[in-house]
């Protein structure tokens, strides 16, 4: 998977940096989902 990150026009780094996240991060999460398990009570 190509992922790319918006960067910051002002700082050049990834705006992801400005939420406490890294790129590995981000990755581990596209790459590797959790479980979808079904709501209760009309969540």
């Amino acid at each position: 998977m190509n992922i790319r990150f918006y960067r910051n026009p002002e700082t050049g780094l990834p705006h992801i940096y400005e939420h406490g996240v890294d790129e590995d991060e981000v990755e581990d999460v596209l790459l590797n989902p959790g479980e979808d398990w079904a709501g209760s009570r009309k969540s």
